[in-house]
């Protein structure tokens, strides 16, 4: 990859962006070899899966490689993963983290870098440039057991969100003093890593090899989002690759369908903003250590 600044599709692609691509790439090949030797199935998903289609490369406007994985399949890599990623590579998973750390779904970190989202600021856990990887659940096929499901995952999730950033009950708001002392009622009889597993387990409920449709059902836990996104499981039966970059990125071979369900008629370059908002600091050559405490002054 050139890595020089760019035009693509009317969008500046500076030479910072593309060092940033350059390692998220290599975390990227990285991933696709230890689930490769291992027999564990991985593919391109959301942007960069449309990337891989539309543009052989990344979205221009994109700031991070998504990853997706079946729930056994991710299992077995959480598993396997100490032993597997070292350093300059870091699995961040809530069991990797001495910190607590709430996403349902792994991030590979680079050592040595930064990427500092605005929203995980006052955390403590490891902020370098990462990939995400992200996990399916199988959905059930009944409204009514999928709302309840979603409505247990998101009361757990509660626990798991606020223990991580904080939690603070509005003086005068009653029903905000109660959450707050539901969630030191709760964190006094409960470890963050036992939630944490309470809340995959519920994930497992569905197992996705009894489903005919999977989503990541943990990101965004609302009815909408879920039914809108169904994606049949037969679509990620066989693999293929395709050119992404200088590099080669496994994607479903039912991609068509994937991408139609995901974004309609996505041949057509829309320019849209970064899943993430934007970074407060992103540094290829700084770890983030170096900024938290300036951000959080700043915050």
């Amino acid at each position: 990859m050139d890595m020089h600044e760019e035009i693509r599709n009317g969008y500046t692609v500076t030479a910072q962006m593309k060092r940033v691509w350059a390692i998220q790439m290599d975390m990227a090949k990285k991933l696709i070899e230890v689930c490769d030797r291992n027999g564990l199935k991985v593919w391109a998903a959301s942007g960069t899966l449309l990337g891989c289609v539309r543009d052989r490369g990344f979205i221009p406007w994109d700031d991070d490689i998504d990853m997706v994985m079946l729930r056994d399949d991710y299992d077995k890599l959480v598993f396997i993963a100490e032993k597997e990623f070292t350093h300059p590579y870091f699995f961040q998973t809530a069991y990797s983290e001495k910190a607590p750390y709430p996403r349902e779904h792994a991030q590979m970190r680079y050592a040595n870098t930064a990427a500092i989202l605005p929203y995980d600021i006052s955390a403590d856990f490891d902020q370098s440039i990462f990939i995400d990887i992200f996990v399916m659940d199988g959905v059930p096929e009944s409204d009514v057991e999928l709302s309840h499901l979603l409505n247990r995952i998101n009361k757990i999730k509660f626990y798991l969100q606020k223990k991580t950033f904080g939690y603070r009950a509005r003086i005068g708001a009653p029903s905000t003093w109660i959450k707050w002392a539901k969630l030191k009622l709760h964190f006094l009889f409960h470890s963050f890593l036992a939630t944490y597993r309470s809340l995959e387990n519920e994930l497992r409920k569905q197992p996705v090899e009894k489903s005919r449709f999977v989503t990541k059902i943990g990101i965004f836990s609302n009815m909408q989002y879920v039914t809108t996104r169904k994606l049949d499981r037969e679509w990620y039966k066989e693999t293929i690759y395709m050119p992404f970059e200088d590099m080669q990125m496994p994607v479903p071979v039912g991609y068509d369908k994937v991408l139609t369900t995901l974004y309609g008629d996505y041949m057509k370059p829309a320019k849209a903003p970064a899943v993430h908002g934007g970074f407060a600091v992103l540094d290829t050559e700084h770890s983030y250590k170096d900024y938290l405490e300036t951000c959080r002054k700043k915050a």
